[in-house]
């Protein structure tokens, strides 16, 4: 065993050594102090016997879908008779009560890197102006400040970064000055990182001194929360319904009142928006309703049938796809995190760059490495009431995640602009499209200067017109 000063490091290289990592520790004589301490940092954050834990899942790649009795979930839709506008109304009533009473915290994942998208920093800076420019955190920055004006609150924000994000994400709010918003209620916490395994279960190096470690998936944000104390805090000054939502999606109606109080109403533990599939073989994980619990069921899990499948009025019975946007209660995060089955693990087979024993860096070819993640809406098996509201697709989903398909930052920019031209055209204001139904042209709109249509209404001046290129900016 290798000899180091300090008792905390005593302890953890005991661990390392029971845990029976000890390969971590082969270069230890080759590295200096500088590197020696990095890696010391590294060791301190792992908990091995979690990693231990789940390398004994580890079985063969390739497993048999366990059965399973699958059902059409209970939806509440966009309302179209008299009875659904009017348990909209009383939704709306409800949201904006909690509202008004402070009862609603915010938190947002935003761990993710743009490197796919171009980017070289976290992916909440990325553009999405289509005439400014303004980043993902600014636009939602200036959602918040309105939401908190018009609700006479001062709403708290909770930001989940990662390793990667963390420091750059405080430093871009720093530059913006927090974008005119009270640091004091804007918090940031780290998610939790897990090294990869290999087939024998032996965490993988990246570098000498370095240990390659990855996210802990986007469940990670509530161990986080309540790790970092943040899940107590929002207790404390009052709060106990939490709106989740993720930084890529422009589109998202933070703090619905609709949305809220339906999961008030219904007294959920958890209530999840749902977007109807754009087509059969979507690749977006449905709600279905399996052994007579609400569950979200990955693309890959349906069969062909299943995914084709339709009801008696044609819909498709697993049409409405998972928005990752969420209202939770806090007491039920909190049994859920105490609760000794926790947030399963799911493993990943991928291609993990490593070194190898005589410290030469491999890039494998064919996967490798076993990642493990956490997933937020794994928290539906522990719910004894889930609510699934649907989301008018057009103006409440526009996730940017690759530069190529569907899911590119141009398109995100095409469906803000044709929100905002829908708006504009509501308030009498001629916006031409094309043969495809796009805005011909640019639109940009501050949420400081209107939230929704409504809003726009009551501010857009008379005599507006829209010449291909209109940006109202309070």
């Amino acid at each position: 065993m290798i000899k180091v000063s300090g008792e905390r490091d005593q302890i953890n290289i005991a661990k390392v050594y029971k845990a029976g990592q000890d390969h971590i520790l082969r270069f230890w004589d080759e590295l200096d102090y500088e590197s020696r301490k990095k890696l010391l940092a590294q060791i301190d954050e792992i908990d091995f016997q979690l990693i231990s834990r789940l390398a004994k899942t580890l079985g063969p790649e390739v497993k048999t879908k366990p059965s399973r009795e699958l059902q059409c979930a209970p939806v509440i839709r966009c309302p179209s008779e008299e009875n659904d506008v009017k348990a909209r109304d009383e939704a709306i009533a409800a949201g904006k009560d909690a509202l008004h009473a402070g009862r609603v915290a915010l938190l947002t994942v935003a761990g993710g890197q743009g490197s796919r998208l171009g980017l070289d920093g976290p992916k909440g800076e990325l553009g999405i102006g289509p005439i400014t420019g303004k980043s993902l955190f600014q636009l939602f920055a200036e959602k918040i400040i309105a939401l908190r004006k018009r609700y006479g609150i001062q709403l708290p924000w909770y930001i989940m970064t990662s390793e990667s994000t963390d420091l750059p994400t405080r430093e871009f709010f720093e530059q913006h000055n927090h974008f005119n918003m009270p640091r004091s209620k804007t918090v940031f916490f780290k998610q939790r990182m897990l090294p990869a395994v290999d087939r024998r279960g032996k965490i993988l190096m990246s570098e000498k001194d370095e240990i390659f470690i990855s996210p802990n998936g986007h469940g990670g944000a509530l161990l986080a929360l309540q790790e970092s104390g943040s899940l107590n805090k929002i207790e404390e000054e009052g709060g106990d319904l939490i709106f989740y939502f993720q930084v890529d999606n422009p589109l998202v109606n933070i703090a619905d009142p609709v949305f809220v109080g339906h999961h008030i109403l219904q007294k959920a533990n958890v209530s999840c928006k749902g977007i109807k599939k754009a087509y059969p073989s979507e690749k977006v994980g449905v709600f279905a309703c399996v052994d007579e619990q609400v569950d979200v069921i990955e693309y890959s899990e349906l069969t062909e049938e299943e995914q084709n499948e339709r009801d008696e009025k044609g819909e498709l019975v697993y049409g409405f796809g998972n928005a990752a946007i969420h209202v939770f209660s806090t007491d039920f995060l909190k049994k859920v995190l105490s609760s000794e089955q926790k947030l399963p693990y799911h493993v990943s087979f991928k291609e993990v760059s490593h070194i190898d024993k005589n410290g030469r860096h491999v890039q494998p070819r064919k996967p490798n490495g076993y990642k493990f993640e956490t997933f937020v809406f794994d928290t539906l098996d522990f719910s004894e009431k889930t609510v699934i509201v649907e989301a008018a697709r057009d103006d409440e989903f526009a996730p940017v995640k690759s530069n190529t398909g569907p899911d590119t930052l141009d398109n995100a920019k095409r469906l803000l602009t044709r929100m905002w031209g829908r708006w504009l055209s509501e308030c009498g204001i001629d916006v031409p499209l094309d043969e495809n139904g796009d805005v011909e042209g640019k639109i940009e709109i501050s949420p400081l200067y209107a939230l929704d249509q409504e809003e726009l209404s009551q501010n857009v001046k008379a005599g507006t017109v829209f010449t291909g290129h209109l940006c109202l900016e309070p």
